[in-house]
């Protein structure tokens, strides 16, 4: 069971594309075409992009297919 806390576009037992964008400092989340979050972090404009999961309620079932990562390139001429 999906709790309120979720965004009402995660689907209960179906697959959930995640899409992270961002440039800079800022951030924009989606999940089923729908954007989720957004945030401007300025801490964060340069350095590595990480992926943490954490599960308030067990049992918990999280499953990754077709993981890629596209780096955002700037047109330096």
């Amino acid at each position: 069971m999906v709790g309120s806390s979720y965004h009402p576009s995660i689907q209960v037992d179906n697959w959930n594309p995640l899409e992270v964008s961002s440039g800079g400092a800022d951030f924009t989340l989606f999940t089923n075409s729908e954007m989720v979050y957004e945030t401007i972090e300025n801490k964060y404009a340069k350095g590595s992009l990480a992926l943490i999961i954490d599960v308030d309620e067990a049992p918990a079932r999280i499953q990754f297919d077709n993981f890629g990562f596209q780096p955002h390139v700037k047109n330096i001429r």
